[in-house]
């Protein structure tokens, strides 16, 4: 972020928080808000992403007993993935 946006940026909070009871509190909220959109958004990727290999395997030729064994994973897989910290380029999980 350049110097002018984190003045302008600057400006828009003091106006903001003038009335603020709760700076603090309001800032913490905003965190707090912030943080939770981006657990859901994870958590979605990870789902979609599950599904995406799941298909994978069956447009791969993966026998279907294999995918449904697989499949019956996917409420435990993509939970257990969100909880986890992986390096830039690496994969999740993989069937």
């Amino acid at each position: 972020m350049g110097k002018l946006c984190v003045d302008q940026l600057a400006d828009k909070l003091v106006i903001l928080f003038k009335d603020a009871e709760d700076v603090d509190g309001s800032v913490e909220e905003a965190k707090n808000r912030l943080v939770n959109d981006a657990r859901k958004v994870k958590s979605e990727n990870l789902e979609k992403l599950f599904d995406f290999q799941i298909q994978t395997e069956r447009d791969r030729g993966t026998p279907e007993v294999i995918v449904e064994m697989l499949q019956n994973q996917r409420s435990d897989v993509p939970s257990k993935a969100k909880e986890l910290t992986f390096a830039d380029r690496n994969m999740p999980f993989i069937p």
